[in-house]
């Protein structure tokens, strides 16, 4: 009984000061005598609209028993607000409501009074000025074109003239059957127009070029012809012009074409490679000379081969990183000979089904989670949603560079969670997109690990076996915390190839950019991210890991380990990809 009575006149004095809060005319003081933490983003405007939205105290409820009648009240959603700024309700953008819920619960001592601010997503999205979707998964290098000037030069191609002109040309090519110029038949019958002007002095000596014959050769030393028609003095003059060549439309086998040649393909190419070339080589190479008379060289370029993968083996699809081969001979400046086997790469990104994506996340998540003892995650499609809509972000306004949402952002787009966790990763690829990859370098950071409560400077460290060479910067532990936080229990991942390529890439690639969002956060200051005995379970089973002992969390090794990390940080400074 004496119990009750003392519930009962704890409860009557809360009823006072209730009374005092509904009366107080300054709505700001309202939440000074809630004692009520108020959202940080919430601008004065929509916390003086909300404290005058609390209820009279005939509207509050009672969640208590007769003898003892606890109360509770909750308010009706506020204005729309984001980041500090009050919105209209038409206004388009990101936007949030929240409400103020009071209650008062039974402990041991009586009561305790719990106040939090609820919040939801008030969102008005505006209309997209720009084409969203992804860009186009294509090639991302052109193949290379080898200098023109050393090669021969693009031949020109027939013309179409017509019947009376082809008569002209037909008469002047039947002068070559016969006498000391006298052309093959074969390589007349291949002699085709590529130039055709009248002469306006002299109408029946038109300016006449031909095309150029294959090599008169089978796999041999040969010649090549063509003709041409001027005007000398009086004489309308028909004359052949002959150029040395090698032909290799007879030679019995592949490798007899590089012993034509005068070349070996380097011992370190594969045969396979070395017989796609040969098979590319013209049937019929002309030999130039440039500023050395004597001096002939086999002047070509093969066609590109087949795409190969890294290691040599023939690409079947039409993506991934890879690369094609090319042969080429001519002359250089000072006219010496060259010859060349030259490599283009070539890569195409290789797109991911959707659905595999998500599962293939969450399973590499859980795959890890599972084995040390942290509970499942589970997906949420609110959070891939959120996800998308942040990686557009970061490729759209960003080029990729990593910038973490803000609580404000989550509260106006992400219904269902207190707060919302974040890793963000970008890759620089070529091909075939690792984005599994990126959940086990997350956890790698486990090795710069020492157990400790969120917010510890002391947490992270250069470890014996932590390599933080693919930390954006300094030591980095806040991925691992969050992908293995116990209490998260849901997250959604996006990926996006971004519209910017890799800066400090040697070859030519996009970045790929993966964020996953997590619900609840998992990093929260203050709590540890994982139980203890998960912990020790990490300690005993992976190989290098030094989670214990807890790091230190005195005021003396706080000051050491941030300057620690000042140090880490000037060794490690953030690279812009």
């Amino acid at each position: 009984m004496l119990t009750v009575v003392a519930s009962r006149l704890l409860v009557a004095a809360l009823r006072n000061k209730v009374r005092r809060l509904l009366s107080e005319t300054d709505l700001m003081k309202k939440w000074k005598l809630l004692h009520a933490r108020t959202p940080e983003d919430m601008p004065q405007s929509v916390l003086a609209d909300l404290a005058g939205k609390i209820p009279l105290e005939d509207k509050w409820q009672q969640v208590g028993t007769n003898d003892a009648p606890l109360m509770a009240f909750t308010t009706e959603w506020s204005k729309r607000y984001f980041d500090n700024k009050e919105l209209s309700e038409a206004a388009c953008g990101l936007g949030t409501k929240s409400r103020f819920v009071y209650t008062q619960e039974p402990s041991a001592s009586g009561f305790l009074v719990v106040t939090r601010f609820e919040h939801q997503p008030a969102t008005r999205m505006c209309e997209r000025k720009s084409n969203q979707e992804q860009p186009e998964l294509t090639r991302l290098q052109k193949p290379a074109e080898i200098p023109a000037d050393k090669v021969a030069p693009t031949p020109p191609k027939p013309i179409a003239l017509p019947p009376d002109k082809l008569k002209i040309f037909e008469a002047f090519k039947q002068q070559l059957r016969s006498g000391k110029d006298a052309v093959p038949e074969k390589a007349l019958e291949q002699l085709k127009p590529v130039r055709f002007e009248t002469n306006r002095k002299n109408p029946k000596c038109p300016e006449i070029d031909s095309t150029i014959s294959d090599c008169q050769a089978e796999c041999s030393l040969g010649a090549s012809y063509s003709f041409s028609v001027r005007q000398n003095g009086g004489d309308c003059e028909v004359k052949a012009e002959k150029q040395k060549c090698i032909g290799l439309s007879e030679c019995k086998n592949l490798s007899q074409k590089w012993k034509m040649l005068r070349q070996q393909p380097p011992a370190s190419m594969p045969a396979s490679h070395v017989e796609d070339l040969a098979r590319l080589l013209p049937n019929s190479i002309p030999m130039r000379a440039r500023r050395r008379p004597g001096n002939l060289c086999a002047v070509f370029n093969t066609q590109l081969s087949g795409r190969y993968a890294l290691d040599g083996s023939p690409l079947s699809t039409d993506c991934g990183e890879g690369y094609r081969r090319y042969a080429a001979g001519g002359f250089l400046s000072d006219g010496k000979c060259f010859f060349s086997f030259g490599l283009v790469e070539e890569s195409s990104i290789c797109a991911v089904n959707d659905d595999e994506f998500d599962d293939g996340m969450l399973r590499k998540h859980n795959e890890i989670r599972g084995k040390y003892g942290v509970p499942l995650l589970k997906f949420d499609p609110r959070l891939k949603k959120f996800a998308e809509y942040w990686a557009d972000r970061l490729n759209e306004e960003h080029e990729c560079e990593l910038y973490h949402s803000t609580p404000s952002i989550h509260r106006a787009l992400v219904e269902g969670f207190e707060n919302v966790g974040e890793n963000l990763a970008v890759q620089c690829v070529g091909g075939n997109l690792r984005w599994q990859k990126v959940v086990q370098d997350w956890f790698s950071e486990i090795l710069c690990y020492r157990y400790g409560k969120v917010g510890n400077a002391c947490t992270a460290d250069k470890l014996p076996k932590c390599d933080n060479k693919f930390h954006d910067e300094g030591v980095m532990v806040g991925h691992m915390t969050q992908m293995m936080a116990d209490l998260s229990t849901h997250v959604g991942c996006a990926y996006r190839i971004c519209q910017s390529s890799c800066r400090t890439a040697s070859s030519p690639t996009r970045k790929f950019l993966i964020v996953c969002n997590y619900g609840p956060a998992g990093n929260i200051v203050g709590t540890h991210p994982f139980s203890k005995t998960v912990a020790e379970k990490l300690q005993r089973q992976l190989p290098g890991a030094a989670l214990l002992p807890e790091a230190e969390e005195d005021d003396a090794s706080q000051k050491k380990c941030q300057e620690r990390h000042r140090q880490f940080k000037r060794q490690k400074p953030k690279e812009k990809l």
